[in-house]
């Protein structure tokens, strides 16, 4: 396979960002790839985004959906690629994200299990129609040691908004909770530990943004139980 690598700080940088996301929003985040025909470098760009995040029966906040467009590219820049986040899910290709990539071809990444230092990485190639899952990630990225949170730029985490869902009646609400309880609804296990790290921690109020999810837009998410 010849493709470009991501070198440590950027998988680490992008893996830092998830965190902060996950522990702010609850919310599923994403970052794509972009080659860089001038200086022959991979580049990170993150789009403006919107995370659905719902609420269990407890009260603990898991993620549903993520919806961006891909925003106008220089001529010199080429998309090849994207990675996002399943929060505290593992790290897979759902439904939904592989109807997304199917006419996309390039790299795809998940990142999941994000409560966990190293997270679970799974990494799926796609072209003429077809995808293979790459089973060495040594071919498509360096090695993973650490996150990067205070790397990340402001500007990455400026781009993510989050609107929250509810059995009752889809709505976005104006303020989601400084403090959320989060994990997936199926396992306490998750809730637990993503409990544990949330709350040693200062999260700022969550923004929100509606009427964003437009036609076009792809998006990432709809984790199935396995």
């Amino acid at each position: 396979m010849s493709y470009p690598r991501l070198t440590r700080q950027m998988i680490e940088q992008v893996v830092g960002f998830f965190d902060i996301i996950a522990s702010y929003y609850d919310s599923e985040a994403a970052v794509l790839l972009v080659w860089n025909r001038d200086t022959r470098q991979v580049e990170l760009v993150v789009p403006k985004q919107v995370g659905t995040v719902g609420t269990s029966y407890y009260g603990n906040r898991y993620p549903l959906d993520l919806a961006y467009e891909i925003p106008p590219l220089a001529k010199h820049q080429m998309l090849i690629g994207d990675i996002h986040s399943h929060v505290d899910g593992p790290a897979y290709a759902s439904w939904t994200d592989k109807a997304d990539e199917a006419y996309r071809p390039g790299l795809h990444l998940v990142v999941g299990r994000i409560q966990q230092e190293p997270p679970e990485f799974y990494c799926a190639v796609t072209a003429d129609g077809g995808r293979f899952e790459v089973k060495d990630l040594k071919l498509v990225m360096e090695s993973y040691q650490e996150r990067r949170r205070n790397e990340v730029p402001e500007e990455w985490i400026d781009q993510v908004s989050v609107e929250e869902w509810s059995l009752s009646k889809h709505h976005t609400s104006p303020e989601t909770e400084r403090k959320a309880a989060p994990g997936m609804p199926a396992s306490s296990t998750f809730d637990d530990i993503a409990a544990t790290r949330r709350e040693a921690e200062d999260l700022p109020a969550a923004k929100t943004v509606a009427g964003l999810l437009t036609p076009g837009t792809l998006h990432h998410g709809g984790q199935e139980n396995e």
